[in-house]
């Protein structure tokens, strides 16, 4: 019986309910179909945009500090990519978009690279490296990642219809890759000592110099081998809380020592680490050419 007066107070409820009175119209299959592959491409211009600026910032900084970085590799000065290096749900938009199948296409050039100099340019197709056919952009970096010398290649391109070759010196550089976290709407950016993390709440948040100040902040602890600085004193700091632990308790006190001496190494020494790393991080981004004067001003933020 309650159960009867419980559905019936609930149906009178709803009864006395305000309720739209519009008859708004429903979109057809076709127009949300079409929508949705709009919104994509829209995805897919702030993701390729996104990887662009990373690229360009990072450029100037792995070539000028190539002979500072432990990590290095040669660099035809320019990023290729196929439609098989995007995010799956982006592939299918690729070439209605940017013409980007499974071809190698330029998706940035290193500023002050030899590529950079000669004119190479985002959307440009790789077809040839010394007169050898360039499938896809997998290939490319295939062939390119044993390079361990400077030396001069003759690459074909393809621009607007037309074909041309130009001559490419490579380049020695810092190897430590800029990995672009799309998706990820935290205000971040990392270094594990063999790559850089930016999150896309990152770069949505700076502008293309201050950038170049967070990309030379990661660079510098990279350099200076922070990471595995950290991880040995992390090890040393728990070896010895966990030692005064046990001997506390043979002599009958709980003084909890491990986890305040990691709490007062990540107090002390992570800051000494990311200080350190604020101030070799600026004279990688000077030594690079960008803006030292936007570090203040973007630290403050």
């Amino acid at each position: 019986m309650r159960h009867l007066v419980f559905i019936c107070s609930f149906m009178l409820l709803l009864a006395g309910c305000a309720l739209p009175v519009t008859d708004v119209p429903q979109a057809s299959y076709s127009s949300i179909t079409a929508e949705t592959r709009k919104e994509t491409m829209d995805i897919l211009d702030k993701y390729v945009g996104a990887r662009q600026r990373l690229i360009q910032a990072a450029g100037p900084l792995w070539l000028a500090n190539a002979k500072l970085c432990p990590r290095r590799a040669f660099t035809t000065g320019f990023v290729v990519y196929s439609d098989f290096d995007l995010p799956k749900p982006l592939r299918d938009v690729a070439y209605e978009r940017l013409l980007l199948g499974s071809d190698a296409v330029v998706l940035a050039t290193l500023p002050g690279s030899d590529a950079w100099d000669k004119g190479i340019r985002a959307g440009d197709a790789l077809m040839t490296m010394d007169g050898k056919r360039v499938r896809n952009a997998a290939e490319a970096r295939a062939r390119l990642r044993n390079i361990k010398e400077e030396k001069t290649i003759t690459f074909g391109f393809l621009r607007d219809g037309r074909a041309f070759e130009v001559p490419i010196k490579l380049q020695e550089m810092c190897n430590y890759p800029v990995t672009y976290l799309a998706g990820d709407r935290e205000i971040n950016a990392w270094a594990d000592g063999k790559q850089i993390g930016v999150t896309q709440g990152m770069v949505d948040f700076t502008n293309d110099r201050e950038l170049g100040v967070v990309i030379g902040h990661e660079l510098a602890h990279n350099i200076m081998h922070h990471i595995p600085k950290h991880e040995v004193n992390a090890v040393g700091v728990i070896v010895i809380g966990t030692i005064i632990d046990g001997l506390a308790l043979v002599a009958g006190i709980d003084p909890d020592m491990r986890h305040k001496l990691e709490a007062a190494y990540t107090h002390v020494w992570s800051a000494k680490f990311e200080q350190e790393a604020d101030y070799v991080g600026l004279y990688l981004l000077a030594r690079g050419g960008g803006d030292m004067s936007v570090a203040a001003p973007f630290w403050r933020k």
